[in-house]
């Protein structure tokens, strides 16, 4: 195990070799606190005690480097999710990530709030807007909607992600409209908008579109000239929430409109989505037999494997059943590591989704 004091930087760190479920670290004064892990060298998740953490945190993040920052920020959500840890821990230390600005730590935060968004209830909703609102707003602001000559490839990365989520999860107003104007701007001259942001830009149009932007979009894959624009457009179609457009899309998956390398992709990506994931698994169990035939046979466990996203009891009961009924013979690994990914989310929902809607209301009373 590898640790360090809070107070000493640089790359130095001590080690220990563990012979026993516990070990003691005398190395480092009683005025400092230890940093285990140091430089996230270990493949291990490190639990801190509320009391050690809340006082390694309390001058903030600066003592720690950056992989030290990511792999806490990695360990705490993992600890959330199986349940030794609680969400309100782990919602203070995003407040704190809120500060950041390394892509790398951006990135992982942007990830675990989309994936924590699939756990909020319908009448909180608007709360954990605000909330993703609170946590990157600041971080958008600085990346902005141009990239410059010094970005890397990782800040590239990091401002799309996180100006999607905005868009998305996040609904930001002013983040939606700049969206659309530049996606009216691209419509009108390719040329015209950064490449780069033209993933979240898309997403976010789709996310937040009707009818006519779908039948815009439609057009755009239709007219396609490269397999990048192609398979962008095409994607952002499952993006879209309205009932009706959802089953546009699903229809798309079994005609001979789209490509055979491409069906599986979009009927998973719909499938993905916490709008369209009911309206997905009930045409894929209407649809069966015809998926079956038509696709790839190793493409169907790919596309059940989307089914990993379901989170209650219900879903993971009707998975189970359908699956034991129309058994995958080249997918069951895949298929019991979705079901093992859906009884771990059900857990999740069941143990902390109580608690998750009273601090989402305490977070964002604050932030008012």
């Amino acid at each position: 195990v590898f640790y360090r004091s809070a107070l000493v930087n640089g790359k130095g760190a001590s080690s220990i070799l563990l012979s026993e479920r516990r070990a003691l670290i005398d190395e480092i004064s009683s005025d400092s606190k230890p940093i285990i892990n140091a430089h996230a060298q270990g493949y291990y998740r490190v639990n801190y005690s509320p009391e050690l953490l809340t006082s390694l945190l309390k001058n903030g993040l600066q003592q720690l480097d950056v992989g030290e920052r990511l792999s806490l920020l990695s360990d705490r959500w993992a600890l959330t999710f199986f349940g030794y840890t609680p969400v309100d821990d782990y919602l203070k230390l995003t407040e704190l990530i809120s500060a950041e600005r390394e892509p790398e730590v951006i990135a992982e935060l942007v990830k675990e709030l989309e994936y924590l968004n699939a756990f909020v209830e319908e009448n909180q909703r608007k709360d954990f807007q605000r909330l993703v609102q609170s946590r990157l707003a600041a971080i958008a602001f600085d990346l902005g909607w141009k990239t410059s000559p010094q970005d890397s490839d990782l800040r590239k990365i990091a401002r799309s992600e996180v100006l999607a989520a905005l868009g998305t999860i996040g609904q930001d107003a002013q983040t939606i409209e700049e969206a659309r104007k530049l996606f009216a701007d691209y419509v009108k001259d390719e040329r015209s908008v950064d490449p780069d942001l033209l993933d979240a830009i898309t997403s976010i149009v789709a996310y937040n579109g009707d009818k006519d932007t779908y039948s815009q979009i439609e057009r755009l894959w239709r007219a396609s000239r490269t397999p990048e624009v192609r398979e962008r457009n095409l994607m952002a179609l499952s993006r879209f929430r309205q009932p009706e457009l959802i089953e546009r899309t699903l229809k798309l998956t079994l005609s001979s409109e789209v490509k055979l390398q491409d069906s599986p992709n979009l009927l998973a990506s719909v499938l993905a989505t916490e709008s369209g994931r009911s309206q997905a698994w009930k045409f894929i169990k209407a649809n069966w037999k015809a998926l079956k035939n038509t696709y790839p046979m190793p493409s169907i466990p790919h596309v059940v494997a989307r089914a990993s996203l379901m989170s209650t009891q219900d879903e993971l009961d009707d998975l189970t059943q359908f699956l034991e009924d129309h058994p995958i013979e080249a997918g069951a690994r895949k298929v019991a590591q979705t079901l093992e990914h859906v009884k771990n989310r059900v857990n999740f929902r069941r143990r902390s989704g109580p608690a998750l809607s009273v601090e989402l209301s305490k977070v964002v009373s604050a932030n008012r």
